[in-house]
């Protein structure tokens, strides 16, 4: 199934499969490569606790990207389906299962037409996709109309908002200018060291109004809480160690931090953890 490019507010498609064709399978499940690759195993080891509590089920990661956590769920015994509407992304997710010889299906599809049968899945599950679209209802209906009744949806979004990446952003932005005055690089230090604006569209949607649209698709018990209180930085590779070293001796904290829903957690966290279950 060959996707057309989508609109900017229809989850900016054609920038996606713009910026995974540029990108290799690197990701690890045991040893982190950098800080996407911890935070990815981190989130992965609290929702195996949280989802895979019967690890023999059928699970769809929807824009699935590399495929992380279905990665991590296929090497724990599910059954995982990936789709993607960038061909490129997929290839990716097919290196990584290859990888660790471990099966998948891979679709290439469009969330707002899923090529699914009603009722099917057990687990339906989206990572940094939902703050893509202008109106998401159209995905997350389809994403309930998969499930089996009392199956379980899961989206991560990371919302425009401000929060511990401000700080982050400011550490990269410090870093890019050092690099680039030190390689003498004088107009890019005064006037691009800030992180560009991305390409892609972002909703502006506060975290009631995810609540509610979920709702609204079909999803009972539904919530959510702040997630991730660590930033990403552009830091040097040899770096990395380090920082993942500093994240590991917090990870006590940092799980308890995913276990606790307050405002403060949802300001703090770079990202929304949002569950629910199918009527």
């Amino acid at each position: 199934m060959h996707m057309q490019k989508d609109d900017y507010k229809k989850g900016s498609i054609s920038h996606w499969e713009k910026d995974w064709a540029g990108k290799k399978a690197n990701f690890s499940l045991t040893k982190p490569v950098d800080d996407w690759n911890y935070f990815d195993l981190f989130r992965d080891e609290y929702l195996e606790r949280m989802l895979l509590k019967n690890k023999n089920i059928l699970c769809l990661e929807c824009g699935c990207g590399s495929a992380s956590t279905s990665l991590y769920f296929a090497n724990k015994g599910a059954k995982a389906a990936m789709l993607d509407a960038s061909i490129s992304a997929l290839n990716i997710a097919r290196e990584n299962f290859s990888k660790y010889n471990l099966r998948g299906m891979f679709i290439n599809g469009n969330m707002e037409r899923l090529p699914f049968a009603d009722d099917k899945f057990d687990l339906v599950m989206s990572f940094g996709v939902l703050e893509h679209f202008e109106d998401m209802a159209p995905s997350i209906k389809e994403m309930v109309r998969i499930l089996k009744p009392g199956g379980t949806f899961f989206a991560s979004v990371s919302p425009k908002k401000y929060s511990i990446q401000l700080v982050g952003n400011l550490i990269n932005t410090v870093t890019r200018f050092i690099y680039n005055l030190k390689h003498r690089r004088f107009r890019e230090a005064f006037f691009r060291s800030y992180p560009a604006t991305p390409e892609f569209y972002e909703n502006s949607l506060s975290s009631r109004q995810y609540v509610e649209i979920i709702e609204k698709c079909g999803l009972k018990n539904v919530k959510l809480s702040g997630s991730r209180p660590f930033p990403s930085l552009n830091i040097l590779p040899s770096m990395f160690k380090i920082y993942i070293m500093f994240m590991k001796m917090l990870k006590p904290l940092h799980l308890l931090f995913e276990m606790h829903t307050s405002k403060f957690t949802e300001l703090w966290g770079v990202e929304w953890n949002i569950v629910g279950t199918k009527e």
